[in-house]
């Protein structure tokens, strides 16, 4: 009787044991700290996606016939050799000093390539002003880049980006200004005119 009480009671210590190491294998571990993801395994680039770059660059936004130098860089981190650049102005600026193009060799180890371009701004406006290089390895295949600057152009006042508000001067026309030009229009016909449409079977 005496063995019976005792197996009962090992029994018991041992689903006793049981529930205890079940509620403590439960237990949630602490969060660990995570660690920022950085830009590699974000598939961020660190460089730029051509290794041929141009760069613009106006000390200030130029008022209206003011003239103002640009000057543009254009360099590399492979060698490009044979590469041509090219500076596009606005139809309201003017070349006033300098050149607007380039033809020559961009090699990695020497220094940027820079240069120096006088414009004017001869209309107000919202304009813009794209620098181009390029660098071809094939006839369809090559490298290359474009930098541009927005600009408003006004009067009394400048700034970089295109305003909303239109900075050109509107002029109203009198009359009298204008000769009036005869309409070369045709009078449309009457629906009266128009033929009936066929008449559709219904199946």
């Amino acid at each position: 009787m005496k063995s019976i009480s005792i197996v009962i009671l090992l029994a018991s210590l041992s689903l006793l044991f049981i529930v205890v190491g079940c509620n403590h294998s439960q237990i949630e571990p602490e969060p660990e700290e995570i660690s920022p993801t950085s830009d590699s395994e974000r598939n961020i680039p660190s460089e730029p996606s051509s290794p041929l770059q141009v760069y613009l660059f106006l000390s200030h936004a130029p008022l209206l016939n003011e003239t103002i130098e640009l000057n543009w860089t254009i360099s590399s981190v492979v060698s490009c050799p044979n590469s041509t650049a090219e500076v596009r102005l606005p139809d309201g600026a003017t070349l006033v000093g300098g050149n607007l193009t380039w033809e020559g060799d961009v090699e990695p180890e020497d220094e940027p390539l820079s240069f120096s371009t006088e414009i004017v701004f001869h209309e107000a406006g919202n304009w813009k002003i794209e620098g181009v290089v390029r660098h071809m390895f094939s006839e369809t295949s090559g490298w290359g880049d474009l930098d541009t600057i927005y600009i408003t152009v006004g009067t009394d006042y400048s700034e970089f980006g295109w305003s909303r508000a239109n900075p050109v001067p509107v002029k109203q026309i009198a009359p009298g200004d204008v000769e009036p030009v005869p309409s070369t229009s045709h009078p449309g016909a009457d629906i009266e005119d128009y033929p009936d449409p066929p008449a559709v079977p219904v199946k």
